[in-house]
Parts: C-alpha cells; structure tokens; sequence
C-alpha cells in the first residue's frame, strides 16, 4: 500500500502539472480574444461612417463569434480550477476483451483531455464509462458506449479524497464506496448547506441519475435519504447527457420554500453547470393562475391539520390527493369541452357561416384562454369568408361576429367551472372555502390542472421540457409523503391528459 501511495501522488503531481499548463493555455487564449474583440469594436467604431450596413453586420457578428469563443474557454478556465483544487475522487483499472494490460481510469467531477499527450486524463463522472465505478466490483463487467457495449474486467478499484492537490484520503474498495468514506463524507458535508454526493453514490442511486426511459420519476423515502440530492445530480447527468437538446433553461426547480432554495443553490454549480431556475410552489400557483385567486397557505392548511381533528378536512384533502380524483377531474374536463360550445349556424353581411366549421375552428384553438381562443376563432372565421365569398367583414358585421360566438360558450369562471366538478360527482360537500372566503391549498393544484386541461400551459412555461417537484411533507396535490417528483413538462400538456406511467425507487 506504501508503494500504491507513492505512485498514486507521482500520478497527482503529473495531472496536476497538466492542468497548469491547460490553465496557462487557456488564460492566453482569453487574453487574445479579449484584445481581438475590443480591436475589432474599435476598428467598427472608428470606422462606422465609411462602412456600408453589410460590412457593419459582418463585423458585428465577427464580435461576436470571439465573444461567444472566449465564453467557451472562460468557462474550460472555471473547470480547470475546480479540477485542480480536487482532479479526481475515483479510479478502476480496467481491461477489455481484445487488450492486454489495464488502463486505469480516474474518475473525477470534470472530465480533463491532455491536449499535450492527446490522451483523457479524468473522465466525468456522468460519462459512460464511469458507470463501471459506480456498478461494479472487480471482476467482468461492461458498459455502453457510443460505439456498442465494451465487456472486460475491473482489477482495481480506488477512493481518493483529494483537498488542493493532497491525498488526503485513499483505499481499495471492491465495491463502489465503502462505508468508511462514505461515513467520513458525509459528516464533512454536515453544514448547513447542501454538497454533491459524485464521490459517493451508491449502485441504486447511479441508476436513478441515470434512467433515460421514466417520463415520469417519482423518487419516494424518509426524510434525510437523499432525494433531492440525487435529484439535482439526475439534472447534472440530464444536461451532460442530452446537451445538445437540453439546457439549463430548459428545466424548472419547483421547491416549496426559498430556505430550501439557499439550501440547494450551490450543488449544481458545484458539479459544473449553470444554476437552474426555481420558483416556490405558492409562487408558481399565483402565477399559473394569474394571481385572480386567494388561496390558503400550505403552512395553513398544515396547522388546520395538526391543530383540529376535523375529519371532513382529512377526508377533503385525501380525497384530492388520490389517483381517481385525477381520473375524474381529467373526465370532467373532457366534459366541459366538449359541452362549453354549442355552435350554431350564423348569418354574417349577408353570408351562411356552418355551425360546424365555427366548431372546428373553436376546437382548433383549445390551447389558447377562453378570451384569446374566441378572438381567435372570429379572426379565422372573417378569413374563411373573405376566401369563400371574396367579401370583407365591415365593422359592424365583426362585432356581430364576436357577440355571436361569445353568445354559444356555455363557461362559468374557471373557480365556478372547478365548484361545479363536484356537484357533477355528486359530492358538493368536498369543495370547502377556508376561511374568509378563499381556496383551500388542497384545491389550489386541481385547480391549475383543469385550467391547463382547458387552456393549457401558460407561454411563459413552455418552453420547461423538464421540471422537478420537490415537496417534503406533501405533494402537489396535498398528499402527506416524503417523496421527490420530477417529468417532463410536456406531458402535462397532452390533449388526452392521463396518468402518467410512474417508476418507483
């Protein structure tokens, strides 16, 4: 073992003599392109009168190309420094099927290419490779990679913990962490902030961050087992994975408070990415619901909870937390829909307007909120009849169009709508105001579902491909769990709005 530490900090000071040179590299290209950019916008100022508007475009988009470039290499720069405070945290010795010796592979937060000796130094945690850290113990294993799957065999597995170019720690471990370090690590990690776990995930976890299949996760434990943790390293993993489609703008953190939002900044920046947008869960519903309706607090409803034993309250509140209350308010939806427009044939300037193709029209822009989708529906309706009978609507007649369609909605407010859902269940005693007249949280979700099952997301929200639900004690829907949720946005839009096929770990 002696031996194994004097070549392991041989091994250290060579990586680490690597990345200082990476490091000098990169801060002479930064220098460069900081005097390319500022010569070129002094070149374009000096010279505006005398340019014509293509040569000024040219130049302005030659800026920013090197703007763009030396972000790039600012941020390698930031990679390299992390990497030197602590380069690597894992190793395994692996050898394939058609080689004869092993090849070890250091296993760190980033990954580092030498460009010197054009070899991988360090391989990213979340890189394919780096599985068979995490999977195996030595012997045969195998693991998929852009050109198939590699089979061969792990002779070596080592833990380092690396602190500004020191080993302060290192062992062999057959399996992928051992209960020493992780012990270790994570009373290091007991303050009042959260840390990444890259250096300790155990082979259940790593299949977690890395499932590419579940549309819908649902990460379920007691409180302290890790959930959002593993929930964050999952995004790291998703924006490494899928970089191309995927960024940081993409995903949406919804957290229940903004303690809990300080308690989560710093792990993702940690793992090298930028930091995601977070919004509370009160927050997001004043916003979805376009801040018409007051609703009672979470911490409200939780007092209502512990400080009375009122059962129709619980019976309230378990009912809208189960899977058949979704069914049947999807149902309901599906009801108003379908009943919330009764076309009928109309007479404009003088011109036959089918009922049927108003329908067509109205069903068309089921997306849009009740007020935009019928000036929608009249603004497509004025063009079917300017083609078909080649005749401009006058004022008169679009006003006439408009009362007309506003005439055939059979819709109440979207708070009646959401009341009237259970007289339709024959149940009107389960919708309860709270006091002074506003929504109980339970109801507040259920609330925002019907709307975006009759009018969709808001814009301000589609362009999220992936969001994460983070609730401690309760759920979206105000069910008492510990339990993580996290999806894909979009599959709240569907026209067939369903329940969602959820995985359980």
């Amino acid at each position: 073992m002696i031996l194994a530490k004097i070549e392991e900090k041989k091994q250290l000071a060579d990586v680490i003599a690597r990345l200082q040179t990476a490091l000098e590299t990169a801060n002479e290209r930064l220098a460069y392109y900081a005097q390319d950019i500022q010569s070129q916008k002094t070149y374009l100022w000096e010279n505006r009168s005398e340019m014509d508007h293509i040569e000024k475009i040219a130049s302005r988009e030659s800026i920013q190309q090197a703007v763009s470039i030396g972000e790039t290499v600012l941020a390698q720069k930031q990679r390299l420094l992390k990497l030197l405070r602590s380069p690597y945290f894992g190793r395994f010795d692996f050898t394939t099927t058609d080689q004869v010796r092993p090849e070890a592979v250091y296993i760190g937060v980033h990954h580092f290419y030498d460009e010197v000796e054009r070899k991988n130094r360090v391989y990213d945690w979340r890189a394919p490779i780096a599985t068979l850290f995490y999977d195996y113990e030595t012997g045969p294993a195998c693991y998929t990679s852009p050109q198939g799957e590699i089979t061969g065999d792990i002779t070596l597995k080592r833990q380092f913990r690396i602190n500004n170019g020191t080993i302060e720690l290192m062992i062999d471990s057959a399996v992928n962490v051992v209960d020493d370090v992780l012990q270790e690590e994570l009373s290091r990690a007991a303050d009042d902030r959260m840390k990444n776990i890259v250096a300790t995930i155990q082979r259940d976890q790593n299949a977690i961050i890395r499932n590419e299949h579940a549309p819908v996760l649902v990460i379920q434990g007691v409180a302290g087992s890790g959930k959002t943790s593993i929930a964050l390293h999952r995004i790291a993993f998703l924006l490494y994975r899928f970089k191309d489609t995927l960024t940081s703008a993409d995903i949406l953190i919804i957290s229940p408070n903004r303690v809990f939002a300080t308690y989560i900044a710093n792990v993702l920046p940690e793992l090298g990415e930028e930091s995601i947008a977070e919004i509370g869960m009160e927050t997001l519903a004043h916003e979805l619901l376009d801040g018409q309706y007051r609703f009672q607090s979470f911490f409200a409803q939780s007092a209502a909870l512990t400080e009375k034993n009122d059962t129709a309250l619980q019976q309230r509140i378990r009912f809208k937390a189960s899977a058949d209350f979704l069914r049947l308010l999807s149902e309901y939806a599906a009801y108003v829909e379908k009943n919330r427009f009764v076309a009928e044939d109309l007479w404009i300037g003088g011109r036959w307007v089918p009922g049927w193709l108003l329908e067509e029209i109205f069903r068309k822009h089921r997306s849009l909120g009740l007020n935009e989708r019928l000036k929608q529906t009249a603004q497509t309706t004025e063009q079917q009849i300017g083609n078909q009978y080649n005749y401009n609507l006058q004022p008169e007649d679009r006003r006439q169009l408009r009362a007309a369609l506003r005439k055939m909605v059979r819709q109440s407010s979207l708070r009646a709508t959401y009341q009237q859902f259970f007289t339709w269940l024959g149940q009107p005693e389960y919708f309860k105001r709270a006091k002074r007249g506003i929504l109980e949280y339970a109801d507040v979700f259920p609330l925002i579902y019907l709307k975006m099952l009759l009018e969709g997301v808001p814009l301000s929200y589609r362009r999220v491909k992936h969001s994460r639900f983070a609730h401690f004690q309760i759920d979206i829907f105000g069910n008492w769990r510990q339990v993580v949720i996290e999806g894909f946005w979009k599959a709240h839009q569907s026209e067939n709005t369903r329940l969602y096929g959820i995985e359980r770990r």
